[in-house]
C-alpha cells in the first residue's frame, strides 16, 4: 500500500508518495518491512507482565482495598496468568486501547510495573 502525503510544493497539484519523498524508504531500495500483528509479534509474557496482571487480578477480586485490618496482597502467592484470554480481558478492562497495541500494551505494563514496585515495596 502507497501513502499519500500533500506536495511541499504549492505549484505541484499532485500527491506525492511517502516512497517518493523519502527515497530510501522504496520498497525497491531492498528496505524489509514486516507488517507487525498480534500473530507475527505476540507478547512475551515474562515475571514482569505476570507481576503487573497479578495485581490487575487482586484489584478486580476486590482484594486492594487498602483498610487498616487488610492483609497485604503477595503477588508470590497469587496463581500465573497461563491463559492469553484472561490476561487480554484484565487489560481491555483497565486500557482497552493497549488491546492489540503491542507499543501501548508494552509502555503500559512497563509503567504499572514501576508504580506497582512502589507500592509493593512501601512499608505502610
Amino acid at each position: 500500500a502507497r501513502v499519500s502525503v500533500l506536495s511541499d510544493n504549492p505549484d505541484h497539484r499532485e500527491r506525492d508518495t511517502v516512497e517518493d519523498k523519502l527515497y530510501f524508504f522504496a520498497m525497491n531500495q531492498g528496505l524489509p518491512r514486516e507488517v507487525v500483528t498480534e500473530e507475527t509479534n505476540p507478547l512475551d509474557i515474562t515475571e514482569r507482565e505476570q507481576y503487573v496482571f497479578k495485581w490487575l487480578r487482586a484489584y478486580k477480586n476486590g482484594l486492594l482495598k487498602g483498610g487498616e485490618n487488610d492483609p497485604d496482597f503477595d503477588h508470590t502467592a497469587a496463581e500465573d496468568f497461563d491463559d492469553d484470554d484472561e490476561w487480554k480481558d484484565s487489560l481491555s478492562q483497565y486500557c482497552p486501547q493497549a488491546v492489540g497495541s503491542m507499543i501501548l500494551s508494552t509502555n503500559l505494563i512497563k509503567y504499572m510495573h514501576g508504580q506497582l514496585e512502589q507500592v509493593d515495596s512501601n512499608i505502610f
